[in-house]
């Protein structure tokens, strides 16, 4: 089960950020044309690496939130 914090915009948004896997310049791109919404950055996460949520990407990746 995801925990609130995961399930967070703002921390979706600088978790993205912060592990290289999108800039801020694209996120303001992608969520001005889609909304600025989890689903949206969920999105992100999956074309760019084909995970579908955070909570996914670290039991596979490894790491910490």
């Amino acid at each position: 089960m995801k925990t609130i914090e995961l399930q967070n915009e703002d921390h979706a948004w600088q978790f993205l950020v912060e592990y290289g896997i999108a800039k801020a310049s694209e996120l303001r791109m992608v969520t001005g044309i889609m909304g600025f919404s989890l689903d949206t950055l969920n999105h992100v996460l999956y074309y760019q690496t084909g995970y579908h949520d955070i909570e996914q990407y670290l039991e596979c990746e490894g790491g910490e939130v």
